[in-house]
């Protein structure tokens, strides 16, 4: 979201953007690190342990409730960060063996992450309200009790460096002439936004750090781009190696298997096999999520109770 670690205008003096880089890199590999925990409960055979499917479903949740009520959908990157670290530390136990404690969890993450980085008067997610669609799964007061305890447990640690700050920040590397294309260039942003929203909500990617994630979708986003006209592909690997540096990357594996997850996942929300076409799709397709949360509201069917419940309803 604005405000949060992010480049206004694309003129912003080189040797800044270093040193705001060089902070943001260390600040996820230390504090705000998150390893797979995922993987680690895998052998779970708990019918109400928490699962990839579980975290999938509450963050396509979240990202419901932001298109709803127009806020970033930036915003759910963060909420997360703060469910993932959480989770990856032993006062997160309950929330992992728990499906109703992960929903708490996860709804107070965005009503932190609202409060924080949503304007004033954009933020209007109420206690209440929240309360009402958690349909008997928690109440006002469980959400101010979690709110305290994450608090507290996160240290206080709440300016996660998301995959879309840095995006930003390597946005304004961009040759000159190319930043002067306005429409290319915020063509190449959605094209980056919509994978690193897709990275959230999938179990593959959301331990990947940021800074790589920003990489690799802004690469998967120049190389799709209809005729290159941004960038000319002979000028896009001497950025893409400029880029590496700027990150700190020696090695650019990392970098090409999570292209490649990318890919997968935006063939898999699109069902389009064509990464261009698929990116182009990208707006239309937040419109049709919009749409479905408005639905599913109003017919009482999406619900933080609908995610901790399992087809059998273990609650």
């Amino acid at each position: 979201p604005d405000g949060i670690l992010s480049v206004d205008s694309y003129e912003v003096d080189q040797e800044e953007i270093e040193g705001t880089v060089k902070v943001m890199l260390h600040q996820e590999r230390t504090v705000y690190h998150c390893h797979d925990y995922l993987a680690e409960a895998s052998s779970c055979v708990n019918k109400k342990h928490m699962d990839s499917e579980c975290r999938e479903k509450m963050a396509q949740w979240c990202y419901q409730m932001v298109d709803f009520y127009d806020w970033s959908r930036e915003t759910v990157s963060i909420a997360f960060s703060y469910v993932d670290r959480l989770l990856c530390l032993p006062a997160g136990k309950e929330a992992m063996e728990n499906r109703q404690t992960f929903s708490l969890v996860t709804v107070t993450a965005l009503y932190m992450a609202v409060k924080l980085f949503e304007p004033k008067k954009k933020a209007c997610l109420e206690l209440g309200v929240l309360a009402r669609l958690g349909r008997g799964v928690f109440v006002e007061h469980d959400i101010i009790f979690m709110e305290r305890f994450m608090l507290h447990v996160l240290e206080w640690r709440l300016q996660t460096p998301t995959a879309m700050s840095f995006v930003r920040y390597l946005m304004s590397l961009l040759p000159a002439e190319s930043l002067a294309n306005v429409d290319d260039c915020e063509t190449v942003m959605e094209l980056a936004r919509f994978q690193t929203e897709l990275a959230v909500q999938d179990s593959r990617l959301f331990t990947t750090p940021a800074s790589v994630l920003a990489l690799a979708a802004l690469q998967n986003a120049l190389k799709a781009q209809v005729g290159g006209s941004l960038l000319p592909k002979e000028l896009q690997e001497s950025l893409f190696r400029e880029w590496m540096n700027l990150l700190e990357i020696q090695d650019d594996h990392e970098v090409r298997h999570t292209r490649r997850k990318l890919r997968k996942a935006l063939s898999m929300s699109c069902r389009d096999e064509d990464l261009g076409l698929a990116l182009c799709r990208s707006t239309s397709t937040c419109g049709e999520q919009e749409s479905t949360l408005r639905k599913e509201t109003n017919h009482g069917t999406s619900s933080p109770r609908s995610v901790a419940e399992r087809e059998a309803a273990v609650i």
